[in-house]
């Protein structure tokens, strides 16, 4: 993987492959050493947690678990994942910094995704997704909408019909 000499906030590159598809990254941010890019589409619909009695901390949800484990290994080469220091989704700070706003914010999802449920607005396309920020109460989780608005009040963390747009961190 290497990346142009002149990288900047907005480009994208492709990285790793999902459901048979090549994943499109945006970059959000660049430091000295490392870059957070974000899918440019939700590449799959996975719960926050299978069951809401599970709750709404990221460390022990069943998503960190997937996009630390299956979808890490399964999406990337060996070579790939040496660059990746973290997998993730974005806090709903992060989803409010780094974009320019609601519609910036508004995705659509993979053809995989939509072949796993994910819910998509028939006129736009467009997806929700969840973020990492735990919700208005213990069983609930924040998330984007398909208007791109980001709920911070959130939706049950055992739904199947919001989509997963990971964060990439990667050293340059």
């Amino acid at each position: 993987m290497t990346f142009p000499s002149t990288l900047s906030c907005g480009d994208r590159f492709v990285l790793g492959s999902w459901g048979g598809e090549p994943i499109q990254w945006r970059v959000l941010e660049l430091s000295e050493n490392t870059v957070l890019a974000i899918s440019e589409e939700a590449i799959d619909c996975k719960p926050f947690n299978e069951r809401a009695s599970e709750g709404n901390l990221w460390r022990t949800s069943d998503l960190c678990a997937w996009l630390n484990d299956t979808f890490l290994e399964d999406a990337f080469s060996s070579d790939e994942r040496t660059r990746i220091q973290e997998v993730a989704c974005l806090t709903s700070e992060a989803a409010e910094k780094c974009f320019r706003g609601d519609e910036d914010r508004i995705c659509r999802a993979t053809a995989h995704a939509e072949r796993q449920g994910v819910y998509a607005r028939k006129a736009t396309g467009a997806c929700s997704w969840w973020l990492r920020s735990p919700g208005g109460d213990a069983e609930r989780a924040a998330y984007v909408g398909t208007d791109g608005y980001i709920y911070t009040l959130g939706d049950d963390v055992n739904s199947r019909l919001i989509g997963v747009r990971p964060t990439l961190r990667l050293s340059l």
